[in-house]
């Protein structure tokens, strides 16, 4: 029998795979592989997580959650 909820969470934490759990989509959570320019250079492979859709190319506000992982907004 799988162990409560909070087990869970912290499981994805641990092997820093928690963007993948299920429930951040059920939440409506976008993740994204992507690259990007920032102003110390250009990074490749990075995970965006979001709220809403993103077009190729758009700009971004973030707040970075580790080295490869940030949650990200569309800038208008």
């Amino acid at each position: 029998m799988p162990g409560n909820p909070l087990e869970i969470q912290q499981s994805h934490i641990k092997t820093d795979l928690f963007y993948a759990n299920p429930s951040l989509a059920l939440l409506g959570f976008h993740i994204y592989r992507a690259s990007g320019h920032f102003k110390n250079g250009e990074r490749e492979g990075i995970t965006l997580i979001c709220r809403e859709r993103l077009a190729d190319n758009q700009r971004v506000s973030y707040i970075r959650l580790d080295d490869r992982i940030y949650y990200v907004r569309g800038v208008r």
